[in-house]
């Protein structure tokens, strides 16, 4: 009776053994995958992270070359060169043409002449640079010296061909010819448009004697402070026989000049 209660009471407890057992192992290998499940993991590049280091790589490749080939076009062969692709940039209509074989020659030329002369009128960045028009340049400032004011001035009086008189000199309080240091009081004078265009109609071209007129005439050559009070005054005022524009109407005026400037398909 005692052995088959020891019996069955170890059988139990041989079960109860085991069951705990089994819901150790259970629990354990849960636990192991909670824990293989819990590990982070890997992350992958962002796609505008790889987008931006692309482009920065293309920027640095293409400032690379960029500052390789402005450091090329600063060397002296390279100047030369620019100097001789000057051709293309002269007017092919005109008789500025130069055969391909005379390049060279042209090209030294060019460099003695934009070196060693620049008219008066010469300006770094602006104007015509060509040889064709550097050497008539040079042609007709050694004919028309430009220190001789005087002749300038005869020619351009010469070529003004008729004189306007004031219509109203009486009635004004000063001679637009012999105006006072400084703009007098209501300067310029001024009239009704009405009579104005009555005196002169303006699709009339028919040249008229009298005209009105109530702005200084100022000489530049004599009255040039008298100029500068006026400009500081904010009015209106004329200068004649300024040199630099006597000089262009003395040259423009050469009977030849323009011919030798435009050409001959012009």
């Amino acid at each position: 009776m005692n052995s088959n209660i020891t019996k069955r009471s170890s059988s139990a407890a041989t079960r109860l053994y085991s069951s705990s057992s089994t819901n150790t192992s259970t629990s354990t290998r849960t636990k192991r995958v909670k824990r293989i499940r819990r590990k982070p993991r890997k992350k992958s590049p962002d796609v505008p992270v790889i987008l931006l280091t692309i482009l920065t790589c293309i920027m640095v490749i293409l400032t690379f070359f960029y500052l390789s080939n402005f450091m090329e076009e600063q060397t002296p062969a390279a100047k030369l060169e620019r100097i001789g692709s000057a051709k293309n940039s002269m007017r092919l209509d005109l008789d500025n043409v130069i055969p391909k074989k005379s390049i060279k020659d042209r090209i030294s030329r060019m460099k003695r002449d934009l070196g060693k002369y620049h008219h008066s009128d010469w300006m770094k960045t602006v104007g015509d640079k060509s040889v064709h028009y550097t050497q008539l340049r040079k042609k007709y400032d050694e004919i028309l010296p430009e220190d001789d004011i005087q002749r300038m001035k005869d020619k351009v009086d010469s070529l003004r061909k008729r004189k306007y008189h004031n219509l109203m000199k009486d009635d004004m309080p000063y001679h637009i010819h012999d105006c006072p240091e400084y703009p007098p009081p209501n300067y310029p004078y001024a009239w009704n448009v009405k009579d104005v265009l009555d005196n002169w109609p303006p699709d009339d071209t028919t040249p008229r004697t009298h005209i009105y007129q109530g702005v200084c005439v100022f000489d530049f050559n004599t009255e040039q402070h008298k100029a500068i009070n006026y400009r500081e005054a904010e009015v209106p005022f004329v200068v004649r026989d300024d040199p630099s524009v006597l000089r262009t109407v003395e040259r423009w005026a050469q009977p030849d000049y323009l011919h030798e400037l435009l050409g001959e398909k012009t």
